[in-house]
């Protein structure tokens, strides 16, 4: 941590847990004397711990012992006194009445069969509504707010959604032991303004957090990011859930009412995708969207009952972010998370959120707190360039994938026959790149915003030279420009003996075993497709890969070909044949030769950079990883029968629609809108099948295993049939593919909450197993059995495991 003593984090972490037990009390969950026993305990211990070590600071300054652990037992006695502090000034609210003399009681509290008949199905199917865009709105900005924050990668990412999916769930398990005091319609209320406040304040301070625990620009170990992340989600996450136990704690198994909030949950969460993802995120920042997203969700409950005291509640909402706005707050909170740069700019794209800094006069440009490029780097510039262009005498026709705001594009105008294709995907960027660091006009360099691997399945255009200035393939996304594919792709829009280019970290004197096997990964695929692929190692490891020659003595080319006057850096004043020769030596003695390629359907790389990164950490990253999957396969073993179907209808569905996602990108390149519109069709998916569907047709729990079991063995099919398919046709395809596992997850859900023996709200149970079963889905085929399996044999997996479901799990039900 940054600061010995830390009275704000301290606070924070006590004020959470007060607010969260007394919202258990207000619902019923928590007994007021269990809840004031735990903080009676609390004082105690915190009093017991200040004793001790200040009875042993005592001790030492009068004896002059030489204890070495005195400076940490100093910083723990200041903060135990300031939890004590907390703690009893809790303690002094509660008795505050015996100081004041007041008698006058507070909470005013209705019989159980009163609040039953003060909300009707039709209300509580709008505020399922509200609930279902809140909630979904709050994950995708909150999402986006740690990964940027943290630095983080898919791995962060996909276990930011499993979290929220498992306190959900959690959640709904305490709302249904709710014993309320107030109508169901304040309380829910109540529960959603609580969630849109907490959302705010954990979206504003999660950068502030961040720093208390690690400097600025420190990677935090993932661990340590899951559990912070865990701690920030409760209070927005866990009263979703309760929330929704609430909305159906009245209604029995056979009552169809429960299927109504369920569906009308699905389709708020629909709408809620739509909004952020497709259209507020393109013209604000996250926490401008926060804001307006509590506005709307508060402005929707206010509707229903204009005089339940929470009218103007979303007017404060919009006051707020127009106050906001107008003393552009966001660059100041941006300040603190990038500190000891001055902000420039926030802005908000589909593929992530983008900060433009000033550093003593070089611009930095990150992405998702990660640093895209800076100005004023010839170094990377010059190697990203001249590496490739070297290679050929004359090189006129240049397709430059991304980086060109970063000084590719004015390195390649070097050469005055050259003509550049840039094609750059993130618009947002573009645009900051242009008002900020803006590029010389040029004919010679034309600008195509489109997603590169998109573009060359759709040109027929030729090039002498192919840069991919892109990451290393640390994602699914950013896989598809290293696999075999993609290189075939590549290789046929090359010119006779036309050079690509690729970077990867350096291999430098020593790898991880994961990290020298993801980098031969993508070395064999390489020279699965070409004829000669060789690595010229500079700041970043540069694979040249072509039909015709390589050569690797850069300083003797540049002379070659004129450009050692023009260049500051690649000439023979700075590069060294001989040495390049001996790290070009070194790169291929460690390379794998049994490294599996990676492919579309098998994106392997994905895996070994994701366990290279847990590395870095410690040496137990692996013991760590299947130890949080352990846990969050834990309520599969907790739960009966019924809910195990719910649980694995849950985890399938979940399933798919990742393996939809990956499939889309592939077939079509990563357009955000297609993925949205993903997202939107599964939500509704599930709306259909819970409510409408249940109407019309007639079916079975076991049916509905078999059914999705045969759907898994469906997508080989389609991944075999692919490039026979024309592009809309395909695209109705994968919408199909879309709907049919969403509508049998929503149609089993009602079968499953049917089948629950008795029991208190039975929806909710049902409810909390889907969503922990989802969780698992994601976190497991995302980070796992793709980049491990592939897609096809994860599908494959998928069909079995609902075989295996419908055989041993289900043999009770028709």
């Amino acid at each position: 941590m940054n600061m010995p003593y830390h009275l704000l984090l301290i606070g924070m972490g006590i004020g959470v847990v007060y607010i969260m037990g007394s919202l258990l009390v207000y619902l019923g969950i928590l007994s007021k004397n269990l809840h004031r026993k735990i903080w009676n305990y609390t004082l105690l211990a915190v009093f017991l711990g200040c004793v001790v070590l200040g009875l042993l600071l005592a001790i030492l300054i009068s004896y002059k012992f030489d204890w070495p652990f005195i400076s940490s037992a100093l910083k723990w006695h200041v903060n135990l006194g300031i939890a004590m502090s907390l703690v009893a000034a809790i303690h002094i609210f509660w008795h505050l009445r015996y100081f004041t003399g007041s008698s006058h009681r507070i909470h005013k509290k209705i019989s159980q069969n009163e609040c039953s008949t003060l909300v009707t199905t039709h209300e509580l199917g709008i505020m399922a509504f509200a609930a279902g865009l809140a909630s979904i709105s709050f994950q995708i900005l909150i999402l986006r707010q740690v990964t940027k924050v943290f630095q983080g990668n898919e791995f962060t990412q996909t276990w930011v959604i499993g979290l929220w999916m498992l306190l959900t769930g959690l959640g709904s398990v305490l709302g249904r032991k709710a014993k309320l005091g107030s109508d169901v319609f304040t309380v829910i209320s109540r529960l959603i303004l609580f969630q849109c406040i907490a959302a705010v304040i954990v979206t504003f301070s999660i950068g502030y957090i961040k720093n208390l625990f690690f400097p600025v620009g420190v990677l935090s170990p993932p661990i340590a990011t899951i559990a912070i992340s865990t701690f920030l989600l409760i209070p927005v996450a866990v009263p979703a859930g309760i929330a929704y136990a609430l909305m159906v704690s009245r209604f029995n198994a056979e009552d169809p009412c429960y299927a109504r909030v369920y569906s009308m949950e699905s389709l708020g969460s629909m709408a809620g995708g739509i909004l952020v993802s497709l259209i507020i995120i393109h013209f604000l920042t996250v926490y401008q969207s926060v804001l307006v997203i509590g506005g709307i969700a508060t402005l929707i409950i206010s509707v229903i009952r204009p005089g339940k005291g929470i009218t103007t509640v979303p007017l404060m909402f919009f006051l707020v972010m127009a106050v906001f706005m107008a003393a552009k707050a966001d660059r100041l909170i941006e300040q603190n998370i990038m500190h000891g740069q001055r902000v420039l700019a926030v802005k908000e794209s589909p593929y992530g959120s983008i900060t433009v800094t000033d550093y003593g006069g070089q611009l930095n440009f990150f992405e998702n707190g990660l640093l895209l490029f800076g100005t004023g780097n010839p170094v990377a510039a010059e190697e990203g360039v001249h590496y490739a262009m070297l290679q050929r005498s004359n090189p006129s026709e240049i397709l430059l994938v991304s980086g060109g705001y970063a000084g590719l594009t004015a390195e390649l105008l070097k050469y005055k026959n050259a003509h550049v294709d840039y094609v750059e995907v993130n618009g947002p960027l573009l645009k900051l790149c242009e008002k900020h660091a803006p590029l010389p006009e040029n004919r010679r360099v034309r600008f195509i915003r489109d997603d590169g691997r998109r573009y060359l399945a759709e040109t027929s255009k030729r090039y002498d030279v192919i840069i991919v200035a892109l990451p290393e393939p640390v994602s699914l996304q950013l896989n598809r420009y290293y696999t075999v594919e993609f290189m075939k792709t590549v290789r046929s829009h090359l010119l006779s003996n036309g050079v690509v280019c690729f970077n990867l970290p350096p291999v430098g004197n020593y790898a991880s075993p994961e990290r020298q096997r993801a980098i031969s990964s993508v070395y064999n695929t390489l020279t699965a497709v070409f004829a000669n692929v060789e690595v010229v190692p500079g700041e970043r490891d540069y694979l040249l890969a072509s039909d015709g020659e390589i050569r690797i003595d850069i300083s003797r080319l540049a002379v070659e070909r004129g450009m050692a006057g023009l260049n500051t850096y690649v000439n023979p004043d700075f590069i060294d044949d001989d040495y390049l020769a001996s790290r070009n030596r070194f790169f291929h003695a460690s390379i794998l030769s049994d490294a599996m390629p990676d492919t579309d359907n098998h994106p392997y790389p994905v895996f070994l950079f994701t366990m290279s990164y847990l590395g870095q950490f410690g040496s137990n990253h692996l013991v760590w990883m299947l130890v949080c999957l352990a846990v969050v396969m834990l309520p599969l073993f907790l739960l009966g029968k019924p809910l195990r179907g719910m649980f694995l209808a849950g985890f399938s569905g979940a399933s798919a629609e990742m393996i939809i996602i990956l499939m889309f990108q592939v077939f079509f390149g990563f357009l955000y809108a297609g993925i949205g519109l993903i997202v939107a069709l599964f939500m509704a998916g599930l709306a259909l099948g819970a409510y409408i569907l249940p109407k019309t047709m007639k079916f079975t729990a076991k049916g509905l295993v078999a059914a999705m079991a045969l759907y898994f063995l469906l997508v080989p099919l389609v991944w075999m049939l692919r490039d026979s398919i024309s592009m809309w046709p395909l695209m109705l395809v994968v919408a199909l593919l879309t709907l049919i596992p969403s509508t049998i997850v929503g149609y089993q859900y009602v079968l499953w909450t049917r089948a629950i023996p008795g029991g208190v709200n039975p929806a909710a149970r049902s409810y909390s197993a889907d969503l922990w079963g989802s969780a698992l889905g994601v976190i497991a085929v995302t980070l796992v059995m793709i980049p491990l399996l592939g897609i096809v044999q994860t599908a494959i997996v998928m069909a079995a495991a609902n075989l295996a479901g419908y055989m041993l799990t289900l043999p009770h039900l028709r």
